[in-house]
Parts: C-alpha cells; structure tokens; sequence
C-alpha cells in the first residue's frame, strides 16, 4: 500500500485553501477524476493519473486541473516521507478504494467522501453498524442521562457509537459506551497528532480495540472552525442512524441537524419538556423523530 499512498496524498493535497484557486478542486472533483481512471478502459492506476500527462484529456480534465495535479506530483518524495513516518506512528492511511473504507460513507456522502482517512485504532470497526450520539456541549442533566441511555441500548445491539469528541454530550457518549464494554469511534476536527495529548486517557482502550481515532485530515492538522463543522458531516456519514440529545438553535449540532434532514437521513431527538431551553422540538418539527428521555419513541 506505501507504493500507492503518496499519490493518494498527493490528491488529496489538492485543496481549496491553499494554492492558486485556479488549481483548487473540491473533493468530489478529485474523487470523480479517480473515479474515472478506474472505470477507463483500459484502466488507469492512481499513479498513471499523475504520471501519464498525456491520458488527462481521456479522462476529462481542463488545463486547469492539469497544472493541479503536475504541481502536486512534483512534491511526491514529500508525500511518500510523510506517509512512511505517519505509518510509523501506528496510524493507517486508507484510501477511497480501500476495502477498508466505510461503505456506509460512500454511501451516504457519495463522491463528496473524503479521498484519504486517516485513523489509530482498531480499522475493522469501520465495517460495523454505526450510531451517532451528537449535542452540546453545555449539556443539561437530563442530556446527559437520555445520552447514557441511548449508548447502552446501541451498545446491546451491537452497533459502534460515532461521536465527536467534544466536551459535553459527544464525550459522555464515549464514555459510557466503554463503560459498558461497548466500541467506539470518534471523529476528530483535526489530525490525529495534534490532539495526542486529549488522547492519552484513552490509549488504553485504543490498544484494547475499543476505539478507532479517525479523522479525514492529515495528522498534524490543527482545530478549525471549518474542520468541526465538515466533521459533523462526516458523522452523519458514518452512522445509519443519528441521536441528537440536545441542541441549541445555532451552533454545531444544529448545523449538522440540517445538513441530515437534507440528506433525508434518520434522525432521533429528545423531546424537550415545557420550558426546556432548547431547539430539540423545533428538530421535530422539522421531520425529526421524536424520543422521550429515556431514548424510547415518544
């Protein structure tokens, strides 16, 4: 896999926050550039795709994307340091055509799909059905219970909590669902590396195959508005189904709530009692399925 990794990389590297914005191109544009070497006839490697100038017209590309992909293939003994240190450290790079990737993201996310996973941990809980617990987090008790309740119930049915990682409702679902013996993945809004330190309480559950680390950027990535908020939409792209158990009107959980009832995802929320400052009604109202505070249908 090393042999192929840094042209994955090198895909990946290009953005849309970095580099001349002529030479940008979003996710879905590099996935559908991969998407079409594969399918051609006869087949293109990843590695054609950068190697093989003169195969960019069969498969679609404009000189634009052209002088992207020629400025990224000129850093590639950059990628393949980095991929080889990275792999190292104990994390696994996975590409989109890894039988290792998430097939519920691809289904879900479809060429939107990050191009390279980065992850520590157990990867073949990638291909276990998923549950996202999601909220604030200036959590109130009630949250915190109906949060509880929900992780022990996906926990004896088997499935993976999905969080994310923040204080309040996303690390009370990682919790209990190791204290109750469940497994867990959590998705980062940066690279691995940069949040070690958060990290170091749960190595042990990591070793144990507990828990997957899993992020979409590259390790040494630091938090970022934008990252927290493309990280929801990759929660909700790993699980079949997402529990909401509290949100505000605004803010990360909210945004991450309407992004789902677009994608027509299934979404449970907590209905909020009387008085109850809280949007989790308004979620409701919007087409979200209603659950009283012990996670049962309301």
């Amino acid at each position: 896999m090393i042999d192929t990794l840094p042209y994955w990389l090198a895909l990946t590297a290009i953005n849309n926050s970095s580099g001349p914005r002529e030479r940008s191109l979003t996710t879905a544009r590099k996935n559908s550039l991969y998407i079409a070497a594969y399918q051609h006839k006869p087949r293109f490697s990843i590695g054609e795709l950068f190697t093989q100038p003169e195969l960019w017209a069969e498969l679609g590309c404009t000189a634009a994307e052209g002088a992207a992909l020629r400025a990224a293939a000129a850093n590639l003994a950059h990628y393949q340091a980095q991929c080889t240190a990275w792999l190292e450290q104990g994390y696994s790079l996975i590409p989109l055509h890894d039988p290792r990737y998430p097939p519920a993201l691809k289904r879900h996310m479809k060429r939107r799909s990050p191009t390279l996973l980065f992850t520590w941990g157990e990867v073949a809980l990638l291909q276990q059905p998923m549950r996202a617990i999601v909220g604030t987090r200036e959590a109130s008790e009630i949250s915190l219970s109906f949060t509880d309740q929900v992780a022990h119930q996906a926990v004896q049915c088997g499935e993976v909590i999905v969080s994310g990682f923040a204080h309040g409702i996303d690390q009370r679902a990682l919790n209990a669902t190791l204290a109750c013996g469940g497994r867990s993945i959590i998705v980062l809004p940066q690279g691995i590396t940069s949040a070690r330190a958060k990290l170091r309480p749960y190595e042990d559950a990591i070793a144990a195959g507990q828990l997957l680390v899993f992020s979409s950027y590259e390790p040494e990535a630091p938090w970022a508005t934008w990252r927290a908020l493309n990280r929801n939409k990759i929660i909700y792209g790993l699980a079949e189904t997402i529990y909401i158990a509290q949100s505000n009107d605004h803010g990360g959980t909210w945004s991450g709530a309407q992004y789902g009832l677009s994608e027509g995802r299934t979404i449970y929320v907590r209905r909020a009692d009387r008085g109850e400052a809280c949007a989790n009604n308004a979620l409701i109202a919007q087409g979200a399925h209603a659950l009283d505070s012990a996670g049962r249908p309301a």
